[in-house]
């Protein structure tokens, strides 16, 4: 694949506009990731310079470069555990799912299985957060109570609190943080 230079521009102002890989995640991107958990490999930060973080895989012998239009130092640092979907380019990081551009190094797509029914319990249903563009799997308790607190903002802005519960219930964080619901 030929990177241009132009390809691998980083946004400038308050808002990037640009679904390309290295970009923000669109929620149906987001959600074809979250269809296909076995797609992760298990990756540590070796080195992270300007927008570019290196990789390497823990289960392969294998390096691997990824870029990302904002700076990821502030989330990540060198020796962090991640995990990358290389079919989809996503990065998983401690602050959520990034959209990358795979720049040098890779393993290519995981197959699917044979059976990728028995993979369901592991599907998410992520939400992207529209302002920075990182899709979202797991949240902090005290998000979930701003959100879901009967007759908030957040929670007139989605329709209901019932609306909200049930979208809650509908994904994993429900079933890590069965108190919140």
């Amino acid at each position: 694949m030929s990177l241009t230079t132009k390809s691998l521009t980083p946004c400038t102002g308050p808002h990037c506009g640009s679904y390309r890989a290295g970009h923000q995640i669109h929620f149906i991107h987001a959600n074809h990731v979250g269809r296909t958990p076995w797609g992760w490999r298990d990756a540590v930060v070796t080195a992270i310079t300007g927008l570019t973080v290196h990789l390497a895989y823990v289960d392969h012998d294998s390096a691997l470069e990824v870029w990302h239009h904002q700076p990821l130092a502030d989330t990540l640092a060198v020796g962090d555990p991640v995990r990358l979907h290389e079919q989809y380019y996503v990065l998983d990081t401690p602050s959520g799912w990034h959209c990358v551009r795979v720049l040098d190094g890779g393993l290519g797509d995981v197959p699917t299985p044979e059976q990728p029914a028995l993979w369901a319990p592991e599907t998410t249903n992520p939400i992207v957060d529209l302002a920075t563009g990182v899709a979202i799997t797991e949240l902090p308790r005290v998000w979930w109570r701003l959100w879901s607190a009967p007759g908030s903002t957040q929670s007139r802005l989605l329709g209901s609190h019932a609306t909200v519960m049930m979208r809650l219930r509908s994904n994993s964080i429900g079933e890590s943080h069965p108190s919140l619901l």
